[in-house]
């Protein structure tokens, strides 16, 4: 089984500029996020020698071409899956006329499951493009590239679109403080109201033939521009007046953007304090985003009497939150397709890459945090693993410890794969699966980390470790791999590598570069400074 989590996206300026009719001529340029709303794409092997397909009908086919919803039809045939699948799809929103790209989102999650299934490996900006293929030239959808790269990649970025097809995405990098002040400013609100953005788009394309139109996009892709410029400098001033000029200027471009209920929303919402806003999406109907300061909220929120959509940036883009495929393993696949040493090294290399692009860097950010906090309260960090594990334990343990040594004072590490005389004797008296566990019994304290360690996340020493954590009030860290076993699901914290079970290699090449980049950064935070504002 395999199961993909794919961000839908909030455009907030320079949409309609990622359209071909705009960029071919000028280039585009939109500014958006990716949020914590999702779509799930579910594959599954399937007995029978068929394709059978869940989502709101049910189509059992002999091959892809006889799949009548188009967007998945050519998601199978541009990947070559041709049976024995099972395909389902869940999301947090519906299905079409949202305004947050489901339809992209759905394309690229789709996309990214079956690569895996097939064990093809491809980045997701490589999946942002040919999604664009699948819906803009394959589909004929007259709609732009946003999208597709807005879930693909994840973030808060502004998004280029060039003359020449390329698109470069340049991540906005912004402080935590200013991240969290602008989410806390921002409400969405649902219209009631769905339709599809092909309808609306095919009359904005129309009108965009127009030479004042041209100029009127023109001023929306500069306005995503000084959007970027704005937020770079720490400023949230022009944030809603940003939004409403947008707005304004988008519902000139064509008659569906637009019409007398959204018109009135959004007058009201002005009144009741919203500083700007806009329909997301092509228009017509779908979410209602506004800027509005917290104390004004809730009589915003009353006033209009639409449903509130809570919602957070995402800084993830699409990514495997599951995978169970044990008959598949990608390194004796290279290994098989490999005829020689260099060309197996080549391949080695390019899967290592793969996997570790798909860390989850906000997980990083968190273990660093736990570190620095247990040694500013003087609380000690305790590592643990077997096998490879246990070496990885050792190194982690001796880097953190005395490779910050320049830090205001050397953090306090323990490995408990270490003390070979008490390792042996609980293995000898208790039993293997207590060596960690009645270590710790010794010495943990309410505050320390117990860093785990296994690349199966099954490790049964390694579990009754963190279980006995949890009932001192230690907090679990845990380095995991294949589908991430029960450490992934017990840990306060998990950094998990998503691969093919019995991978140990590849997963513990990743755990060792990981806790390389933890103690590099904890060692220059000494030395420079926290860069984080």
């Amino acid at each position: 089984m395999i199961i993909t989590k794919t961000p839908f996206r909030v455009s907030f300026a320079g949409g309609g500029t990622d359209l071909r009719d705009f960029y071919k001529n000028e280039q585009g340029a939109v500014l958006s996020t990716s949020i914590n709303k999702y779509v799930y794409i579910v594959l599954h092997n399937f007995f029978y020698n068929q394709i059978m397909l869940k989502y709101s009908k049910t189509e059992l086919v002999d091959k892809p071409e006889d799949i009548e919803h188009p967007l998945i039809r050519e998601c199978f045939l541009k990947t070559g899956v041709k049976s024995n699948i099972e395909f389902a799809s869940f999301s947090d929103i519906p299905s079409s006329g949202s305004g947050l790209g489901s339809s992209s989102a759905f394309a690229v999650g789709l996309l990214k499951a079956l690569y895996i299934h097939k064990d093809i490996t491809k980045t997701n900006y490589d999946l942002a493009k040919e999604a664009c293929d699948i819906e803009i030239n394959r589909l004929k959808e007259p709609i732009g590239k946003q999208d597709q790269y807005a879930c693909a990649v994840g973030g808060l970025n502004l998004i280029k679109f060039n003359e020449d097809e390329s698109v470069k995405v340049e991540p906005v990098n912004i402080s935590r403080k200013l991240t969290e002040e602008l989410q806390g400013n921002m409400v969405m609100l649902f219209t009631g109201i769905t339709r599809q953005a092909s309808s609306v788009l095919s009359d904005q394309k129309e009108e965009m033939k127009k030479e004042d139109k041209i100029k009127t996009m023109v001023k929306m892709r500069n306005l995503a521009f000084e959007l970027k410029d704005s937020l770079s400098e720490g400023n949230l001033n022009s944030f809603g007046e940003i939004l409403n000029k947008g707005w304004l200027l988008k519902k000139s471009l064509a008659s569906g953007i637009s019409n007398r209920t959204i018109d009135d929303y959004y007058n009201k919402a002005l009144k009741a304090g919203a500083i700007g806003g806009k329909i997301l999406g092509a228009g017509g109907g779908g979410f209602f985003l506004f800027y509005c300061p917290k104390e004004k909220q809730a009589n915003l929120i009353n006033s209009l009497g639409l449903r509130q959509m809570p919602f957070e940036f995402e800084q993830s883009g699409s990514r495997i939150i599951y995978m169970r495929t044990d008959e598949m393993n990608t390194l004796d696949s290279i290994y098989d397709a490999s005829d020689s040493i260099h060309e197996f090294s080549e391949k080695y290399s390019g899967y290592l890459g793969e996997l570790f692009s798909k860390i989850d860097h906000d997980v990083v950010e968190k273990i660093i945090d736990s570190f620095i906090e247990a040694e500013r309260n003087g609380k000690t960090i305790y590592f643990m693993g077997n096998g490879g594990s246990a070496a990885i334990a050792t190194h982690f343990a001796c880097d953190i410890g005395k490779g910050t040594k320049k830090y205001n004072k050397m953090f306090k590490t323990i490995s408990l794969a270490d003390n070979l005389s008490m390792f042996t004797a609980y293995a000898n008296d208790l039993g293997y699966e207590h060596v960690f566990s009645k270590q710790l019994e010794n010495t943990l304290e309410k505050g320390d980390i117990v860093v785990c360690i296994s690349s199966s996340g099954n490790s049964k020493n390694v579990i009754n470790a963190a279980e006995y954590a949890k009932t001192v009030g230690a907090k679990t860290i845990s380095f995991v791999g294949f589908d991430g076993g029960k450490l992934k699901e017990i840990s306060d914290i998990c950094l998990w590598i998503p691969s093919h079970s019995g991978e140990y290699e590849i997963v513990e090449d990743i755990h060792d570069i990981v806790h390389h980049l933890i103690e590099a950064y904890i060692n220059r935070l000494s030395l420079r400074g926290d860069k984080r504002k």
